[in-house]
């Protein structure tokens, strides 16, 4: 039996050599297998998430939106510092983990056992009965990440774990980023993450799924959606005041790139 996702993580990591040898040839080498072991060891935690919308497929087309946007600072600025390439990949892939179901080692998930138990931090626990998918665990995912983060990340060479910290606590794309100041680098992340399924090819499916795991995570009251059919009428407008404010800072990257102008185009024609 063939498995799928495993297939998508070494597709993934052939994309990360293709663009590290492009920004810099046959040296950096401990960039490079940092960013490979990293890149699949991300990958491998949410390709347990079972949430239709956060998961393995949703996180590898990000960072391939991420691998996008290096090109494009490659185009701009003729320079990718190691440190970015590093912490840009890892931030990307990692700021959703605190999805997955079992991830930290409080949480409480049982084979065939209804009940779940799974730790927010500071002492507390959210309880679920089943059957539910990891969606429930939107509105808890990002202190869960953090946690996860301080918990399995010690010194390597480039990594800045401020600044995955911080992309990760801006990273929810289910409402609009309260943070005043933000970096570039976090807007990339964030970005990243809108862009993945706001290109996809099976761009209709993808918003169904995202109506879904916010409906089974009980965030769709904030956003003022009724039911489906209205959520898809009016995400555009949705988008528009929620999310562009973010695409800005990564759009004069993506038209340094003719895949980054194809990207564009195929944003501003959903978004119409």
């Amino acid at each position: 039996m063939i498995d799928f996702r495993s297939l998508q993580i070494e597709h993934f990591s052939e994309q990360v050599l293709y663009q590290h040898q492009r920004i810099y040839g046959s040296a950096e080498t401990e960039l490079l297998q940092n960013t490979l072991n990293i890149s699949r060891m991300a990958l491998s935690k949410m390709a347990i998430s079972n949430s239709l919308f956060l998961n393995v497929n949703h996180t590898k087309r990000a960072g391939m939106m991420a691998l996008q946007i290096l090109d494009g600072v490659l185009h701009h600025r003729g320079v990718v510092e190691p440190p970015l390439f590093f912490n840009l990949i890892l931030a990307t892939l990692i700021s959703h983990v605190g999805i997955v179901g079992g991830i930290l080692e409080e949480d409480e998930v049982k084979p065939n056992q209804p009940a779940e138990k799974y730790y927010t931090g500071k002492g507390e626990y959210k309880s679920f009965v089943g059957p539910s998918s990891n969606s429930v665990l939107w509105p808890h995912y990002i202190e869960r990440s953090l946690l996860f983060v301080d918990r399995n990340f010690r010194s390597l060479k480039n990594l800045n774990i401020e600044d995955v910290k911080s992309a990760i606590k801006i990273s929810d794309i289910s409402s609009k980023s309260t943070a005043k100041e933000q970096t570039n680098f976090c807007h990339y992340v964030r970005s990243a993450h809108i862009l993945a399924y706001m290109t996809q090819s099976q761009y209709n499916q993808w918003l169904v799924r995202l109506y879904r795991s916010l409906e089974e995570a009980n965030l769709l009251d904030h956003l003022g959606f009724d039911h489906l059919g209205e959520f898809r009428e009016n995400y555009s407008q949705h988008f528009w005041e929620t999310f562009y404010s973010d695409l800005t800072h990564l759009i004069p990257l993506l038209r340094e790139t003719e895949e980054g102008k194809m990207l564009l185009a195929t944003l501003y024609s959903r978004m119409s």
